[in-house]
């Protein structure tokens, strides 16, 4: 192992050092104690070779950290009673069953604790639903680490016999569109029981965009499609079976704004005691699939940062349009599709537009201050982009702006209405300009040539405002008046129930909550988010049970 080390340290400590670390089992042998010392060493040098804290590292249970020597008539009942998916959720609402059982893992979690950052204890001797929840960099990220081992009797013979429970998934919380998710198994879902094999795989599925497993003693990278998405899934191979096996470690990286990855291989070659990269093999995530549900917060959002033929933009982005410019190479200018690729033609404008369709799909999971700043990097590439072609073929370009603008016109109420006065300020807040927004905020609400609904938008822009200069209870006041006017939303309500929980008035937050519920309020990530935080300051279970639902 130390020749891995060595290796790990020399290719990747400086520029590309990784920015997690995922381990999926196996530390052991036999899941003693005494088995631990030596892999909590390795796994220290590891972080250490690659410049990694411990937070930033991530580990789940193989099958070799169970100790198969304790509770072996309790596996044995196990196995004859859990039958069915009700008896395994039965199985893990009782907390002194779970924790006969995992005192199996007893060494590992342990271990596992001992890794993890001081504040944080992971593994409980009887928890079953573990998540990670990190900021990495400008990326959010949840790591739901599953334990396919707890009813593992070890050999060929687990092979269809274990369970995961639905639970352990449920219990993590669901798919979260604010984070990008990763999973942790050990074992291939083929060797789940048969009657809950494809109940898991497709919860991974809907929760995670990309599984990484181990048990599996060789590299291998598939994608997995499904009515609930399409699921990237890697295995590493092992990175020590014997000094003369066929030993294996993975390095992948992913970019977000193109949904390309790459990852190499590493063989260890026994012959020349030498570890080997392979050739780098690219990756992706599933495609963009575009949210229409807000096409008009995409358009005002590309409005606020100038790019010419915002509407034209915005519907490219949403999937309403698909045809882009390209310079052919005897010189002429033709509309193709986005994400046509020609012979000896580069398609920059469609380059453009697939890693704006990217950034849009993922921006719930930025940073918004960095999310925002590359907004702008983008669009600004793509305001060149279009310039070279404003001499031959501009009034191409205008025609396809104007036929966006009745595409968005066209969905009716779906869109929210266009206002200088609320694109200012909009604008101003997402450029965290609170001083400045504030008067321009005043200075339009001094005006009497405002519609009803413009002033409507400017007062729940005013919300947000207080919200960001911390003045909470002014922002609940102005929700509670809100929620009260003519035109309020259910959306609107909610807005309000946030309001009052940042004012730490929680029994009231929870109250309007509940009526933006009534009112049939999109329960999205952001609404469930704040839902559920207010459930747990206002001890609201019902709450909680009416936006999982």
């Amino acid at each position: 192992m130390s020749t891995l080390l060595d290796d790990v340290r020399a290719r990747y400590s400086g520029e590309n050092a990784p920015d997690l670390l995922f381990l999926t089992g196996d530390f052991a042998f036999s899941g003693k104690a005494e088995e631990y010392v030596l892999a909590e060493e390795f796994v220290r040098e590891l972080g250490a070779a690659v410049n990694l804290t411990l937070d930033r590292l991530c580990v789940i249970p193989g099958n070799h950290d169970i100790d198969l020597a304790r509770e072996e008539d309790a596996v044995v009942g196990a196995r004859v009673s859990l039958g069915t998916a009700l008896e395994v959720d039965r199985f893990f609402e009782n907390e002194g069953r779970r924790k006969t059982l995992f005192a199996r893992q007893m060494a590992f979690r342990d271990f596992a604790n001992r890794l993890s950052p001081s504040s944080t204890q992971i593994y409980a001797p009887s928890s079953y639903a573990h998540t990670r929840t990190l900021q990495v960099g400008a990326i959010r990220v949840r790591v739901i680490l599953l334990d396919s081992t707890w009813l593992a009797g070890g050999g060929p013979s687990d092979a269809g016999q274990l369970l995961v429970g639905e639970r352990q998934l449920l219990d993590c919380g669901g798919p979260d569109d604010g984070c990008l998710t990763f999973a942790l198994i050990h074992h291939p879902f083929a060797w789940l029981r048969e009657f809950e094999q494809f109940a898991v795989e497709n919860l991974v599925m809907r929760c995670a965009q990309i599984c990484l497993r181990g048990h599996v003693h060789a590299h291998d990278l598939r994608e997995t499609h499904g009515r609930q998405g399409r699921l990237t899934t890697f295995t590493a191979g092992a990175a020590f079976q014997n000094r003369t096996a066929d030993n294996t470690y993975l390095w992948c990286s992913l970019d977000l704004t193109t949904g390309l990855g790459e990852k190499v291989v590493h063989r260890y070659s026994h012959a020349q005691h030498h570890w080997d990269a392979g050739e780098k093999e690219t990756w992706s995530l599933p495609p963009a699939t575009p949210r229409t549900s807000d096409i008009s917060g995409t358009h005002r959002t590309l409005v606020c940062t100038n790019v010419p033929f915002a509407s034209y933009v915005t519907c490219l982005v949403s999937d309403l349009q698909t045809d882009v410019p390209v310079r052919l190479t005897n010189g002429r200018v033709a509309f193709v599709a986005y994400g046509a690729i020609l012979p000896g033609t580069e398609n920059r404008c469609g380059d453009l537009i697939q890693k704006l369709r990217n950034h849009f799909y993922w921006k719930r999971v930025w940073h918004t201050p960095t999310w925002e700043a590359h907004l702008r990097e983008l669009t600004a590439k793509l305001a060149v982009v279009f310039g070279e072609f404003d001499g031959v073929a501009g009034d191409e370009l205008s025609s396809h702006d104007s036929t966006g603008a009745a595409l968005l016109e066209a969905f009716g109420d779906k869109l929210e209405f266009t206002s200088p006065a609320c694109d200012e300020i909009s604008n101003l807040l997402l450029q965290n300009d609170l001083e400045r927004a504030r008067v321009v905020l005043q200075r339009w609400l001094e005006q009497d040539i405002l519609r009803a609904d413009e002033i409507l938008e400017l007062r729940r822009l005013e919300i947000y405002l207080l919200l960001a200069e911390d003045r909470a209870h002014e922002a609940m006041d102005r929700g509670l008046t809100l929620v009260q006017a003519p035109g309020r939303t259910p959306a609107d309500i909610a807005l309000a129930a946030r309001s009052a929980f940042d004012a730490n008035e929680h029994a009231r937050a929870a109250a309007l909550m509940h009526d933006a519920l009534d009112a049939k309020v999109s329960v999205d990530t952001a609404v469930r988010n704040i839902a559920l935080r207010i459930a747990g300051a206002a001890g609201d279970a019902r709450l909680t049970e009416r936006v999982r639902r």
